[in-house]
């Protein structure tokens, strides 16, 4: 199966001329179901708390959890072929939340 090439949300939002930036897009996504976020111990021994976006398996439609060089966290990244679906599915969040 061909590997779909994937692009950062604010590559793609700024391509589109979208008036949503990235952190807007994931509260969005995370408010549909599509993303959440994942909880981590910091890895400087401070016990700090951290957390990184994920998608879940509903946005796993529009694009891939990608490793990072800091296991276990991940970076939400996005298929072009599906992105333009994806944000309809959150403008109608958006329309419906200020009717």
């Amino acid at each position: 199966m061909k590997q779909k090439t994937n692009f950062s949300a604010t590559e793609l939002l700024e391509a589109r001329n979208s008036f949503l930036d990235a952190i807007m897009l994931f509260k969005l996504l995370e408010k549909i179901g599509y993303l959440y976020k994942v909880e981590y111990l910091s890895s400087t021994g401070t016990g700090e708390i951290k957390t990184y976006k994920s998608l879940t398996e509903k946005g796993l439609k529009y694009g891939i959890n990608r490793g990072t060089r800091h296991p276990p966290k991940t970076e939400c990244r996005f298929f072009e072929e599906t992105f333009d679906e994806l944000l309809a599915e959150v403008l109608k969040l958006v329309k419906y939340d200020h009717c």
